[in-house]
């Protein structure tokens, strides 16, 4: 998994922990190669399903994840593991599942509001 991280603001948490991610990926067996972007600009969790192309020869997954306010961190990731991840995996696994040559591979993304959790 390629990890990249913004600078975080004074009194904010990054929601996602790369570890509980990792562990969620390996253990439903995915193996696509995975960039994380832990992000400040938003409060989002996004997924985004990228096709191969010229520039890459394999398919992957770009993950964004936000911030919250440091005094929600805990429960939000709380929440995240329980609710949200097992959603991701559902949809990864089911983006992965579809056959290579199926135009509903292309453009498949996942989002989930932070805020709403």
């Amino acid at each position: 998994m390629h990890i990249h991280k913004d600078p975080l603001p004074k009194g904010y948490s990054f929601v996602l922990r790369s570890s509980q991610l990792e562990r969620a990926f390996e253990a439903a067996g995915i193996r696509t190669e995975t960039s994380l972007w832990h992000t400040s600009s938003n409060s989002f969790v996004i997924a985004r399903f990228v096709l191969p192309n010229p520039n890459v020869a394999h398919e992957r997954f770009h993950i964004s994840a936000g911030i919250v306010p440091a005094a929600r961190a805990r429960e939000t990731r709380e929440r995240l593991e329980a609710t949200v991840i097992p959603q991701l995996i559902a949809w990864a696994n089911s983006v992965l599942g579809l056959p290579a040559n199926s135009t509903r591979r292309d453009k498949q993304r996942f989002e989930v509001d932070l805020s709403r959790l």
